[in-house]
C-alpha cells in the first residue's frame, strides 16, 4: 500500500517496506530535522534578499527613466544653482580677503 508522499520528501512508499538497497526499512532513512523538517528559512535572510530585491528594482527604475534631469521637474535647475554656490563658496573659503573686499565693494556700490 502507497502512502502520500511526505513533507518535503519524494518518497511516496511506505515507511515500513524493506529497502532494496540495505535490506533495512525505509524508516532507517527518512532524516527528520526538527521544526521545519528540512524546510531552509530564516527571516533574516528573507528580509537581505527582499532589501536586495528592492535596490535592484531602485537601479532599473533609474535605468529605465534615465537621468533624474528628464522625469523630475526643476531638479537641472538646482542642481546648477548648487553647483554654482558650492564653487562660490570654494573660492571665497580659498580666499577670504578677496571675498571680504567684494562684500566691501557691493556694499558700497548698493549706498550710492
Amino acid at each position: 500500500m502507497n502512502s502520500p508522499k511526505t513533507r518535503c520528501t519524494n518518497f511516496a512508499g511506505s515507511w515500513d517496506d524493506i529497502c532494496p538497497h540495505c535490506g533495512l526499512t525505509q524508516l532507517t532513512h527518512r532524516r527528520v530535522l526538527g521544526e521545519f523538517d528540512g524546510e531552509i528559512t530564516s527571516p533574516i535572510v528573507g528580509a537581505l534578499a527582499f532589501g536586495l530585491s528592492l535596490v535592484k528594482l531602485g537601479f532599473e527604475f533609474v535605468k529605465f527613466f534615465g537621468n533624474p534631469d528628464k522625469w523630475i521637474p526643476g531638479h537641472k535647475e538646482r542642481a546648477e544653482k548648487q553647483r554654482r554656490n558650492d564653487h562660490y563658496v570654494y573660492h571665497c573659503e580659498r580666499n577670504p580677503e578677496g571675498f571680504a573686499r567684494l562684500v566691501a565693494e557691493n556694499f558700497k556700490r548698493e549706498e550710492a
